[in-house]
């Protein structure tokens, strides 16, 4: 190996600034799972109001979200090797929150298709990029304990968005859920 490729030493960061970084991580990973909770318990009310056969919803709360998830995820979770991984992480969150948001306001199947397709598709670089960003922050004798605190978040987000997410379902409707959810 010649100078020029030999690896670049990793950088060395504060425990403070290692606790704040996995803290918005272990975030990330919490909000990506709140709207895909939140969308279990208000299946029905949706249903109801846009009169949806069975196949609907489970097209809706299935094939929108998770077909596209993976598939974009293939070719998405390529971003973080090749761009700044806070600005992949950053845009990312913007487009997601902006389909939530937009889930709230479909008044038909179809708007309400797409809105959750976007969902899926920028959703998906968020692991990838999260998991290489724990990798640049983390030496290989605390990145399993990183992970493992990130990966909490998920289990966290399920809890929390089902629970909010009823909650508003249930006093203001489930548009508002999924605005709050964006």
């Amino acid at each position: 190996m010649t100078a020029g490729n030999s690896p670049r030493a990793a950088p060395t960061f504060s425990r403070a600034y290692l606790r704040y970084a996995l803290a918005l991580l272990f975030l990330v990973n919490l909000v990506n799972m709140v709207d895909r909770a939140a969308l279990s318990v208000l299946l029905e009310q949706i249903r109801r109001e846009m009169s949806l056969s069975d196949t609907q919803v489970g097209i809706l709360s299935g094939f929108a979200f998770s077909l596209f998830y993976a598939g974009a995820g293939i070719f998405l979770s390529r971003l973080p090797d090749l761009y700044n991984r806070p600005v992949v992480m950053t845009a990312a969150i913007v487009i997601w929150s902006g389909m939530s948001a937009l889930t709230g306001a479909a008044h038909g199947f179809l708007q309400f298709f797409l809105a959750r397709m976007g969902v899926g598709v920028s959703e998906s670089s968020a692991i990838p990029t999260c998991s290489a960003m724990i990798g640049d922050y983390f030496p290989p004798s605390r990145r399993a304990l990183a992970l493992g605190v990130f990966s909490i978040g998920s289990f966290l987000g399920v809890v929390i968005g089902s629970s909010i997410g009823g909650y508003i379902g249930f006093h203001l409707g489930w548009r508002w859920a999924f605005v709050a959810a964006g």
